[in-house]
């Protein structure tokens, strides 16, 4: 499979998704709704507006990993708000370099017009174009060499991270105001509402110098964001609790070269185990105690797993011999998962060619299954791939990690009528349980299997936290370097 062991793409995915969310940094913090939902148009002064470029060096938990670098320029009716982000980041013992990019155009009261999303990991690109009209935003995705188009309702018109920041600005920084507003994530290309409390004054140190800075703090899908500003509205530090701090630099000090080679990343935030597992890959039952997270808001408690409190029981299925069910399948409980979506492209030609070639005259669900599986385990590349996982991307590159297995399987599978969905949690690995990503399929009840192990089910060390399309994988970052896992029992 290349020069990059299959053992080295387990936990790479979710990496990804730390990385996207950099653009809007979420820290764990729990807010009551404000009681004001703002749009742009309630603005009034735009004499507070920082115009001009401004440089922070990015940290992970003390080490420099990056820098960000933000532009804001005057246009004839409005904004251009342009923010650009390096990193160079360790991830199992290989340097990976990251440029992600994101512009956007504004209106004088900050009504977002449009934007440019741009995510590069050097061996995968993938580029997202948005234009609000009425009340939609019309995407057009470039991935794969191919551009598929999506719409997006919205109730409000949405700000993006870029454009919130001087927004707020401009509002005025008045302590214990409260803010509600929706905000558009190109990176998930989800609709979801932030809520904004500003903190009033306090003391930060900068460059060893005491500053007075106003601090705010944004709430995301039940994380957040600290955020320190100055009285002219430039951003001074901004912090979240997975580790990573943007702190104002000097662009010569920003740039500095030699960043990103201290800390692994995968390695990091990996949830240690108290005791090691022999041969986990024929785990049949794990019983876990999971710690230090909020366990409520995830999809735990159905199908293998069973949650008890803060136990989990974890049993492997049986794989079902043929007959099975015909093709394709219907009903109400899995009609969401027959969809096509923006990154899942069942829908397109060549997904679907590609589908009725592997699968060739095999009839019946269990077996398509069987065979789709294990061609994706033997054609895909197991390598790190740093970016947003897209089916037509990965049937054009061939290569990715767990994610990209993951997406690429569903998507097959949805194209021949398979109801399947993508899976992301932890799975034991080496030492530990490391972030993974992967399938769980419908024949008459949800089965796991794992494309990226080539296993029909999945071991028992698989913990699922969530599932479903992109969208909802970002609340996997709630608990990403957080996680403590108590082995109990397995066998």
């Amino acid at each position: 499979m290349g020069y990059f062991p299959w053992s080295k793409g387990l936990s790479i995915g979710i990496v990804a998704f730390w990385i996207t969310m950099m653009g809007l940094l979420v820290e764990k913090a729990y807010f009551h709704p404000a009681d004001e939902y703002l749009e742009p148009e309630v603005l009034g002064s735009e004499d507070r507006i920082p115009l001009g470029e401004r440089w922070m060096g990015i940290y992970f938990r003390g080490a420099k990993i990056g820098y960000a670098h933000e532009i804001i320029q005057e246009q004839e009716h409005g904004y251009s708000i342009q923010e650009k982000i390096s990193m160079k980041l360790m991830v199992l013992g290989h340097s990976q370099q990251v440029d992600m990019m994101t512009e956007c155009m504004a209106d004088r009261k900050f009504n977002l017009r449009s934007f440019h999303f741009d995510l590069s990991t050097g061996s995968t690109q993938m580029k997202i174009d948005g234009q609000v009209v009425g009340k939609k935003i019309a995407l057009k995705v470039h991935s794969g060499g191919r551009v598929t188009e999506r719409a997006v309702s919205c109730e409000h018109i949405p700000f993006l991270a870029n454009n919130l920041r001087p927004f707020l600005i401009q509002r005025g920084l008045e302590p214990d105001s409260r803010y509600r507003l929706s905000i558009f994530d190109p990176s998930t290309m989800s609709l979801n509402n932030v809520n904004v409390t500003v903190m009033g004054k306090e003391k930060i140190t900068l460059g060893g110098n005491d500053l007075w800075a106003n601090r705010l703090k944004l709430s995301y899908r039940g994380m957040g964001v600290n955020i320190w500003l100055n009285d002219e509205g430039s951003v001074l530090k901004e912090e979240s609790p997975m580790g990573l701090v943007l702190v104002r630099e000097e662009k010569q000090v920003a740039q500095g070269q030699g960043f990103g080679e201290e800390i692994d990343i995968v390695q990091a935030v990996a949830a240690r185990s108290n005791i090691p597992i022999k041969n986990p890959r024929g785990v049949s039952f794990l019983r876990v105690k999971l710690k230090r997270i909020p366990l409520m808001k995830f999809q735990m408690n159905a199908g293998r797993q069973k949650l008890t409190g803060k136990t989990l029981q974890v049993v492997r299925e049986e794989w079902p011999n043929p007959p099975s069910l015909p093709l394709p399948a219907s009903g109400k409980e899995v009609k969401e998962f027959l969809r096509p979506s923006t990154l899942i492209q069942s829908d397109h030609p060549l997904i679907r060619q590609k589908a009725k070639e592997i699968v060739g005259t095999k009839e019946g669900t269990v077996e398509a299954i069987r065979v789709m599986s294990e061609w994706v385990y033997r054609h895909i590349e197991k390598k790190p791939t740093l970016s947003l996982p897209s089916a037509l991307e990965v049937l054009e590159s061939g290569v990715g990690d767990c994610n990209e297995h993951a997406i690429f399987l569903v998507a097959l599978l949805r194209s021949l009528g398979i109801p399947s969905r993508p899976c992301v949690g932890v799975l034991y690995f080496r030492d530990g349980f490391y972030y993974h990503a992967w399938v769980e399929v419908w024949i008459g009840r949800w089965v796991a299997v794992d494309p990226t192990l080539n296993q029909l089910p999945a071991d028992a060390t698989h913990i699922k936290f969530v599932h479903g399309d992109i969208e909802n994988w970002v609340d996997l970052v709630k608990i990403i370097g957080n996680l403590e896992v108590e082995v109990l029992e397995y066998r």
